[in-house]
């Protein structure tokens, strides 16, 4: 039986949970209740987890955080299920979404129109419409609900009624942790929610040292970093966890954010006050085939490598010479994955910090910049990567295309600030690349809206330390705002302030210093009025 799962690693110990049994199309798998359903079937060795709605490509995951469509699937009946954020249960029925287009894709492959041409295909003369519509609808699509309706709903789902608290916290990685333990031990009333099935965010797939003010993070590691700060919060009565929880809405007039909870249950939550620290999402880059199972961003295989414990592959190669690049091909090498080589368009330097390049080069791992990826090979799934040099302008040099044998391509080359929720609040928003794209307007106190603050790197992409700081400060005002405020809280507030000016202190950080002095103003009303 095929089982791509790690049993031995270096550092890290793997509680997978119960062994569980569910099922792909009929089909017992092995899996654990510890695993998501994606991490379950990778490591079942299933690669092929959706098609795309007309060309009925194969998908694989890709980001493993549930921000991509890839990995949706039929889970227990409902249609469209992010199984890369659903945790395994004990006879889970799992289908590949399948429809009568699948057998009719030669022809739509075809029919390459314009958008504008589909929209209006059988509109006219009327009375063809609706027949017309209802034929379309059985024959494409993704997902689809049962025909008949089901029985009694399960005593998951339905309303769980409406929370008051002081301080909602939207993201459970190292700034939201960080603002609850702040704001908890001063007494505030907290929620803090996060949409997987354990706080941590990205500490959880960090293995390496950190190295920056010894007080926060320096000598630990990002898992064990989290671990830490999740013990923090638990001793805290006054500070509520929801995990599996997602916030789908915030409704300003009556002042109110709307949950998704296990089960499809929904829970509204009403705040004094709202952080906003979804962290960030992969960009990737555009090339042929860059669509097929097998191309995943660089956070999808920390969390599938070091979160869950599966292989992503035998022989892989990484894209982008950033610190998230160059730290997953170490963490890679750590689970004994071969990884061929680090391939960045950067005509200059390597972006990321030399000690992370240093450690992968002593393993032998070729990093060469000036060079980019042309094409995936591979029909259902990777069986290689076309890589060609650069010219100055950024344009392919002829003749110098070359192939390499991999199973997998890691794409590392940045993150896009997650800003969905943010927008909600209807702030100021800007586009800042030098802070990775959409980000709103903030005071010096991290609030862009009257009773929204915002930290992390849905705010600015930087790193952990910086979320940590950012949050640990907002936790802080936040503390004050709600009339808590006292000698003791100015006094860390400057001592944040002065470790967040170090941690920004490198020559490598002028430009990014400098972009956020751009977004931050003195009073954010003045702003929004």
């Amino acid at each position: 039986m095929v089982d791509w799962r790690i049993y031995e690693h270096p550092i890290l110990e793997f509680d997978r949970g119960k062994e569980v049994t569910i099922y792909l199309d009929g089909k017992p798998m092995k899996a654990f209740e510890s695993e998501t359903v994606a991490a379950a079937l990778y490591a079942n060795g299933l690669r092929e987890f959706s098609k795309s709605i007309k060309y009925r490509r194969p998908r694989g995951f890709f980001c493993a955080i549930g921000r991509c469509s890839a990995c949706m699937m039929e889970v227990d009946g409902v249609p469209n299920v992010r199984t890369c954020v659903t945790m395994c249960k004990e006879g889970m029925q799992i289908k590949r979404q399948k429809y009568p287009a699948d057998y009719l894709n030669p022809v739509l492959n075809l029919m390459k129109l314009p958008p504008a041409v589909y929209m209006r295909l059988m509109t006219k003369p009327s009375f063809i419409y609706k027949p017309a519509m209802t034929v379309m609808r059985e024959l494409t699509g993704l997902g689809a609900f049962k025909k008949e309706l089901p029985g009694p709903a399960p005593a998951t789902m339905g309303n769980e009624g409406t929370l008051e608290t002081d301080f909602l916290v939207v993201g459970g990685g190292p700034a939201g942790m960080q603002a609850s333990i702040e704001a908890g031990k001063r007494g505030a009333d907290i929620i803090i929610i996060d949409d997987k099935d354990r706080l941590g965010g990205q500490l959880l797939k960090q293995t390496h040292t950190f190295f920056s003010d010894v007080k926060y993070a320096a000598g630990k590691r990002g898992f064990k970093l989290g671990e830490q700060m999740i013990a923090q919060l638990s001793e805290l009565p006054n500070v509520k966890v929801l995990t599996e929880t997602s916030a789908v809405g915030y409704y300003p007039k009556e002042d109110v954010m709307l949950m998704k909870r296990p089960g499809n249950a929904t829970l509204k939550v009403r705040a004094k006050k709202y952080l906003v620290s979804t962290g960030a999402y992969e960009k990737t880059l555009v090339f042929e085939n860059n669509d097929i199972p097998g191309v995943y961003g660089a956070g999808g295989v920390q969390t599938l490598l070091n979160v869950f414990g599966v292989k992503p592959g035998n022989r892989g190669i990484l894209l982008g010479t950033g610190n998230v690049a160059l730290m997953v091909a170490y963490h890679l090498i750590q689970a004994g994955i071969e990884v061929v080589g680090v391939y960045a368009p950067s005509f200059r330097r390597v972006r990321g910090y030399f000690v992370h390049a240093a450690k992968i080069q002593r393993h032998g791992v070729p990093i060469v910049t000036r060079h980019t990826i042309v094409k995936a090979l591979g029909k259902n799934e990777v069986k290689g990567a076309v890589i060609t040099r650069l010219n100055p302008d950024y344009s392919p040099a002829e003749g110098s295309q070359f192939t390499v044998d991999c199973d997998f391509i890691c794409i590392g080359v940045g993150l896009n600030p997650a800003y969905d929720l943010v927008q909600l609040f209807n702030p100021k928003m800007v586009n800042n690349g030098t802070l990775g794209g959409m980000v709103p307007i903030r005071d010096k106190t991290f609030r862009f809206a009257p009773n929204a603050y915002i930290a992390g790197d849905c705010g600015s992409i930087e790193e952990a330390t910086t979320a940590m700081l950012e949050g640990g400060l907002a936790g802080l005002y936040v503390t004050e705002a709600l009339g808590r405020g006292d000698e003791g809280v100015t006094t860390k507030i400057e001592e944040y302030t002065h470790a967040l000016e170090e941690d920004r202190g490198s020559p490598f950080s002028t430009r990014l210093k400098a972009a956020i002095e751009e977004i931050t103003v003195e009073n954010i009303e003045e702003v929004l009025s």
